[in-house]
């Protein structure tokens, strides 16, 4: 049986997946967000490879461009998630396992996390916190 290749997932887009609402940029960036959240939850042994490039959830973003992205902030997130858990570009893990290392950063860190996020009074709101 041949193996499945890791999923390529951007170290922030993990954190948005755990306070994931249905909302994004545009119909179908929700949608594709949606699709990638569910099968990770159907599918928490899914493996992941780090990555600080573009992945699946960057397809129907409208800050792609090319290979890369127009903003500066998810490079910076990216960044942030990594170093905060230890983690490393390239390294392949369990989405479950990713799960486990980030929750602490989604329950008390995201504001170190995410600084200037659109998104981050969303998911601050959902865990009954405002930013400060």
């Amino acid at each position: 049986m041949c193996e499945k290749a890791p999923l390529p997932l951007r170290p922030h887009h993990g954190l948005c997946f755990q306070n994931f609402v249905g909302r994004g940029y545009s119909d179908e960036f929700t949608l594709s967000l949606s699709r990638i959240r569910d099968s990770l939850i159907k599918d928490p042994d899914t493996k992941v490879v780090l990555t600080l490039g573009t992945d699946r959830v960057c397809d129907a973003c409208p800050n792609r461009k090319g290979k890369t992205c127009s903003s500066p902030r998810p490079s910076l997130f990216d960044r942030k998630v990594l170093s905060m858990t230890g983690l490393s570009p390239g390294q392949i893990l369990p989405w479950k396992e990713f799960l486990t290392l980030t929750e602490p950063l989604n329950r008390s860190r995201l504001e170190e996390c995410c600084p200037g996020c659109q998104w981050l009074p969303l998911c601050l709101s959902l865990q009954g916190k405002t930013i400060t």
